[in-house]
């Protein structure tokens, strides 16, 4: 079994549980965490994921968990004689055991980590390093170990559908209305008949409408039809540089 590079573009998730499932399938960690919502009783944002949620997914993803370790939690209030080891301490007791190719997910100091021969992955340093690194926690008590093993073969689900947004779209058109739609006659309002598409009126100026559809389904199509009128701008086809604008009225074209 083998790391991937981290999969974190800007603004995508940052937090550790899906930051181990994105090193072991290559995902997108905003991705990795819609797995949360879909395989286990995981609702909302993923900003904790518990160990049980985690396993739910990686057992969807084909990934098998052999639990190796497990120290009790919070054992400092219940018995503090009784507490696990620091991961420096397990990493050099299971020396023998981290050859290259077995991977290890390992909770300590309440963040999920990763560990494979002498190489050490999460989401905090957010790449694959060696244990040596400086960034790694090595007096962080363990809680849990577990090996992780493919079953098959990885399983990557299918994305889900996302309905688009257009938020980009609709910023973009709001930004254009508040520039050229007092100065330029452009205007946008919402149709009575169904609320949901916009119409977009032609400016009396224009001599010739250049299309006989006013209506946009969505932002995206909203844009293009104040675009097309911010073109026509300054052009034979604004009546506002006609030497007669009256007499070009008689030939206007609208639909």
């Amino acid at each position: 079994m083998k790391l991937f590079s981290l999969n974190r573009p800007a603004r995508s998730n940052r937090y550790c549980g899906p930051a181990v499932l994105s090193f072991l399938t290559g995902q997108d960690t905003s991705e990795c965490a819609s797995w949360f919502r879909r395989f286990s009783n995981h609702r909302g944002a993923v900003r904790g994921a518990n160990d049980r949620n985690l396993r739910l997914v990686l057992t969807k993803l084909g990934i098998d968990y052999v639990p190796l370790h497990v120290y009790p939690r919070g054992s400092r209030s219940i018995n503090p004689d009784v507490k696990g080891p620091t991961l420096a301490r397990w990493l050099r007791e299971n020396k023998e055991k981290r050859t290259p190719g077995r991977v290890y997910l390992i909770i300590a100091g309440n963040h999920y980590q990763l560990v494979t021969g002498r190489r050490y992955a999460c989401g905090r340093i957010g790449a694959i390093v060696s244990i040596k690194d400086k960034g790694v926690k090595r007096r962080a008590r363990v809680t849990y170990v577990w090996e992780l093993v493919i079953r098959d073969k990885l399983t990557i689900p299918e994305p889900q559908y996302k309905k688009p947004t257009y938020s980009k779209e609709r910023a973009k058109a709001y930004r254009l209305l508040k520039k050229y739609g007092e100065a330029h006659d452009l205007t946008c309002e919402d149709d009575r008949l169904d609320g949901w598409t916009r119409y977009v009126g032609c400016p009396d100026w224009v001599h010739k409408d250049p299309t006989d559809c006013h209506y946009g389904i969505d932002w995206e199509e909203v844009l293009g039809l104040l675009k097309m009128y911010i073109a026509e701008i300054g052009t034979a086809n604004d009546m506002r540089t006609h030497p007669d604008p009256e007499k070009s009225l008689l030939t206007q074209v609208r639909y």
